[in-house]
């Protein structure tokens, strides 16, 4: 169905966004922030957190967390 594979890209491209941090020495976090339809299909909204130290990273996602995504 829709939603099993949408879940299943969404593991995949978490996994594979962590994994190419990780290659880098940065860590990095896909958190999804909303949806909306587009053309009969529903979108989902990620953001992208990247940063040098889990600490780091955890305060981008604070800054970060009540901000609108511009279309």
């Amino acid at each position: 169905t829709a939603g099993f594979l949408i879940s299943t890209y969404k593991h995949i491209l978490k996994a594979n966004v962590e994994r190419l941090a990780e290659r880098a020495g940065l860590v990095a976090e896909m958190v999804e922030v909303g949806t909306h339809e587009r053309g009969g299909d529903t979108m989902h909204d990620v953001r992208i957190h990247i940063a040098r130290t889990k600490e780091e990273l955890e305060a981008q996602k604070a800054k970060y967390a009540n901000t609108e995504l511009s279309s």
